[in-house]
C-alpha cells in the first residue's frame, strides 16, 4: 500500500516516522508552498493516486476565503474517496489544554471520524526515551459508538501500536 503525505505544517520528521513503523519507501511525502496549493492539490490525489492521502495541517487559522476553498475542495472529495476506497487523513494539532476544534474549519462537518490523541506519559528503556502512551478519545464515528476511549502505546522499534479499551 502506498500513501501520500502532505505537509503543509512543515512538521514531518522522517526519522521519527520510520522509528514508529512507518515504511518510507511507499510513503510520498510533498510540501507545498502555501496552503491554498495544498488545498488545490487534493483533488488530484483524491481519486486513488494512493491508499491513504495524510494532510497535515498548520496550527494557524485560515483567512475566510482559505476556509471557504477547504470546505469547497472536501465536497468535492468525497465521491471520488468512495470510488477509489483511498482514505482522507487530516492531522491538526490542538493548543495545550484545548480540548476544543477550531471553528475556522469545515473538517468537523465531513469527517466520518474524529479522534482526539493526547499524550499521556513517555515510556523509557534504561535511560532513553522507547516511546509513549497516548490516550484516544472517539469525538465523532458516524459507522460506530462515540464517546469510546482508549489508550494506545506507540513505541520507537518499529513495533505496531498497542491499544487497551477504557
Amino acid at each position: 500500500s502506498t500513501a501520500i503525505y502532505i505537509d503543509v505544517a512543515q512538521t514531518f520528521d522522517p526519522d521519527y516516522a520510520h522509528r514508529c513503523g512507518v515504511d518510507l519507501n511507499h510513503l510520498m511525502i510533498i510540501h507545498p508552498y502555501t496552503i491554498q496549493r495544498a488545498i488545490a492539490m487534493l483533488p488530484d490525489f483524491a481519486g486513488g493516486a494512493a491508499d491513504l492521502l495524510v494532510f497535515d495541517m498548520p496550527l494557524h487559522p485560515l483567512e475566510p476565503e482559505r476556509q471557504e476553498q477547504l470546505s469547497s475542495a472536501l465536497g468535492r472529495l468525497l465521491a471520488p474517496l468512495n470510488r477509489s476506497g483511498s482514505a482522507l487523513l487530516f492531522v491538526t494539532s490542538l493548543p495545550s489544554g484545548d480540548a476544543g476544534y477550531p471553528r475556522h474549519l469545515a473538517l468537523p462537518h465531513y469527517a466520518a471520524l474524529r479522534l482526539l490523541v493526547r499524550r499521556a506519559r513517555w515510556l523509557y528503556r534504561r535511560q532513553d526515551v522507547s516511546g509513549y502512551e497516548a490516550d484516544v478519545l472517539v469525538l465523532k464515528n458516524k459507522l460506530g459508538k462515540e464517546g469510546e476511549r482508549t489508550r494506545i502505546t506507540i513505541s520507537f522499534d518499529g513495533r505496531a501500536a498497542r491499544g487497551d479499551h477504557a
